[in-house]
């Protein structure tokens, strides 16, 4: 019977001995990150800013977005990449998107339209009609989000700015800085945003543990029971 409970409890403690794992923050030098700017307006008129790091030479508009953990749906168009249905809960769903890119009137209603800033003159944003998948992004470079059926109405602000403006100040961080300034009278947005891999992954380690335990447990009970 003792040993029964030992084993048991040994589950239990290698499973919470994972999930510290890989809960843990992973050591990593900040001189190893890129950095791009992101700006997001949506139709109230809140500005988010985002400094967001990335180790790869270059990544696409949508990675990006995705890297900066601000919640966005996107859905897939095969060879064309992929469209963004919907940023901090702004947008449509799957299915609307795959039909008209969250286009619900008409031609001239808004969606999110993808802008790249011009390093020269910061006032200047270029459309990007290929799409955020298409577009490339390197250290320094300036991209932007708006729930718009014409002009942009974004900021003329530079990356230093915008390191400033979401948290990261220094501009050299390895972890994304992410800041919304809203309008006065407009509310704050609380999306939900889903646990990210490493939480699932130790999450999924204490339950296989605790089933494991517990069917120990039964069987051990069926023993003394016989």
């Amino acid at each position: 019977m003792i040993w029964q409970w030992v084993r048991i409890w040994l589950l239990i403690s290698l499973a919470t001995l994972l999930a510290a794992l890989r809960l843990a923050p992973q050591p990593t030098s900040a001189e190893e990150f890129n950095h791009a700017g992101l700006i997001i307006r949506d139709s109230e008129g809140r500005l988010t800013y985002a400094w967001v790091p990335f180790s790869e030479n270059e990544i696409t508009g949508v990675e990006l977005l995705q890297a900066s953990g601000i919640p966005v749906v996107t859905v897939g168009f095969g060879g064309l990449g992929e469209a963004v249905c919907s940023i901090n809960g702004q947008g449509c769903g799957v299915s609307e998107c795959q039909r008209n890119v969250c286009q619900a009137s008409s031609a001239d209603a808004p969606y999110w339209q993808y802008f790249q800033q011009d390093q020269a003159n910061p006032a200047v944003w270029r459309w990007l009609a290929l799409g955020a998948s298409a577009s490339k992004v390197h250290d320094g470079d300036v991209f932007g989000w708006s729930w718009t059926a014409s002009e942009p109405g974004l900021p003329p602000l530079s990356g230093s700015d915008i390191a400033k403006l979401s948290g990261g100040s220094d501009g050299e961080g390895a972890v994304p800085a992410v800041r919304t300034v809203l309008p006065d009278g407009v509310a704050s947005v609380m999306p939900t945003r889903a646990p990210d891999r490493r939480t699932t992954v130790a999450a999924s380690a204490v339950l296989v543990a605790i089933g494991v335990a517990a069917c120990g447990l039964a069987q051990w009970r069926r023993l003394e029971a016989g």
